[in-house]
């Protein structure tokens, strides 16, 4: 996947945020949570074995049917 040059750049901060000693867990929280909306926003982690969220509805109205 190719990356613009901020955006590459923003990701490269956030891993390093992540990545140091120091940080917080609450700090860390938010930048895997942001680096993660970043690769959504980008199409990075989606993959058709995914549910929806119909598919998840139609699993539990079915289990609720037995």
């Amino acid at each position: 996947m190719k990356l613009d040059k901020e955006t590459e750049k923003n990701i490269k901060t956030l891993i390093a945020i992540r990545d140091d000693v120091n940080t917080t867990p609450a700090v860390r929280i938010q930048a895997v949570q942001t680096m993660q909306k970043k690769m959504d926003a980008l199409g990075a982690t989606q993959s058709d074995n995914t549910p929806t969220a119909d598919d998840i509805l139609s699993k539990i109205r079915g289990a609720k049917n037995e």
